[in-house]
């Protein structure tokens, strides 16, 4: 007899069970083995009639899915003939067409789904406590501190096109430690605290920020198509900002933002590039890969990071503005504070800011951070400042904030978070 399971042939008489699929015969088979031994045998309908109600439930239902998978198309085939279809031609323009735009959207799918990303803020609100002590520590001393002040309130820094980047709703001075040892005044655009210490006084000062940010992407409204040429920058920016700046050690200048010298650099980098946009995202792809963030202290010039092959978030921007420059657009130096997720640490910051025509007549002023791999989006993660104005007497100023005179004084910062908020995400490709 044959197993209606397996079709395999059971050799053995009187067995219950099939040797090779191991199911429960159907007590009809067994009883046909039984008659074919006693020379008495059913025919085959009567088999199949007979044994079909003693089948289990589920025989049916796995005959029907071996023919469904039977019955299924080969990919193989389907594939050779969307490739005929494709290349004969007069399918061709029919296909083509749906083809193309389903590889570039297969394309696009497999770039995003293995490219690394970061998450930021789509919008936070927080309340940031600068704390600076100064001290006298040997012999008494004169003091001077500036910082960025902040000309209105509410003062908001907007986009071209009209988006709140930061809004700082309020700002308040407080010196809950010696007082009576500074005079606070406002000269332009700096705050200042000045005044004479004793040996063994402190001073006690609190700059408060109340500050509402939001992520701007400016990847999402800018690109190839609708940039325009460094043709199209006007004369008077190019001229504020394209040239060279120094900076300050020991009393004496050195090389900062070298434009000159890494001209060629800067043509060589963005020479398969027409449009500002392309440049400088070119510009940027060098930066990140050709310079690893480390974490530093002293600011360092463009030749010292490029020959070090790693810098901070200063000399990155250094880099990237001293090769901006180089190939006619006008870019500078954006200082602020930077926290961390969850805004319980702080730290100074610096990154980019670059101006870009566009081809309806219009202009943006993108950001773009190498140290923290963003390309034309902010972070609404920190606190903006200051920018520089393309004079290096001015970005010196903002450098060295501290200055004494006399017995040894020393300043410290520390920044705190009082109060903190944030609502939505964005996924940023890095």
């Amino acid at each position: 007899m044959y197993c209606p399971y397996c079709n395999f042939k059971v050799k053995e008489n009187h067995t219950t069970v099939c040797p090779n699929c191991h199911h429960t015969l159907p007590e009809t088979l067994v009883e046909e083995a039984e008659r074919e031994n006693d020379g008495t045998t059913l025919t085959q309908s009567q088999t199949t009639v007979e044994g079909k109600g003693a089948l289990p439930p589920d025989y049916k239902q796995k005959v029907k899915l071996r023919r469904q998978r039977r019955r299924r198309p080969n990919l193989l085939h389907i594939l050779l003939l969307i490739i005929f279809l494709y290349f004969f031609p007069l399918t061709q323009p029919y296909v083509k067409p749906a083809v193309d735009e389903a590889i570039d959207k297969g394309i696009e799918w497999w770039e995003g789904a293995t490219s690394p990303y970061i998450l930021i803020p789509e919008k936070t609100s927080y309340v940031l406590e600068r704390h600076i002590y100064v001290k006298s520590t040997d012999g008494s001393g004169h003091f001077e501190l500036h910082f960025p002040d902040i000309p209105e309130l509410p003062y908001k820094y907007k986009t071209t096109w009209g988006k709140t980047i930061q809004e700082i709703k309020n700002f308040e001075i407080t010196i809950p430690e010696g007082k009576s040892f500074v005079n606070e005044s406002r000269d332009g655009s700096w705050l200042k605290f000045e005044g004479d210490l004793p040996e063994g006084k402190r001073v006690h000062i609190v700059l408060t920020y109340t500050v509402d940010a939001n992520a701007v992407r400016w990847d999402e409204k800018l690109d190839d198509s609708n940039s325009a040429t460094v043709e199209e920058i006007p004369q008077e920016l190019k001229d504020q900002y394209n040239h060279d700046e120094r900076m300050k050690k020991d009393g004496e200048y050195i090389d900062f933002i070298e434009v000159e010298k890494y001209r060629s650099l800067a043509e060589n980098v963005t020479k398969e590039e027409k449009t500002v946009y392309g440049k400088l995202k070119a510009i940027y792809q060098y930066v990140v890969s050709n310079i690893q963030y480390v974490k530093g202290r002293d600011p360092k010039s463009c030749t010292e990071t490029l020959k070090n092959g790693y810098g901070d978030c200063d000399d990155m921007s250094v880099v990237f503005i001293s090769l901006a420059r180089g190939v006619g657009i006008p870019s500078w130096m954006v200082f602020g504070q930077i926290a961390n997720d969850k805004f319980t640490s702080w730290g100074g910051h610096t990154w980019v800011e670059a101006y870009v025509p566009t081809k309806d007549g219009g202009h943006y002023n993108v950001h773009i951070d190498p140290s923290n791999q963003l390309f034309l989006v902010y972070s609404p993660t920190r606190l903006l400042e200051w920018k520089e104005t393309g004079d290096e007497d001015d970005l010196i100023y903002f450098y060295y904030f501290f200055s004494r005179s006399g017995g040894d004084i020393q300043v410290t910062q520390e920044l705190e978070t009082k109060d903190f908020s944030s609502s939505g995400q964005i996924k940023v490709k890095v």
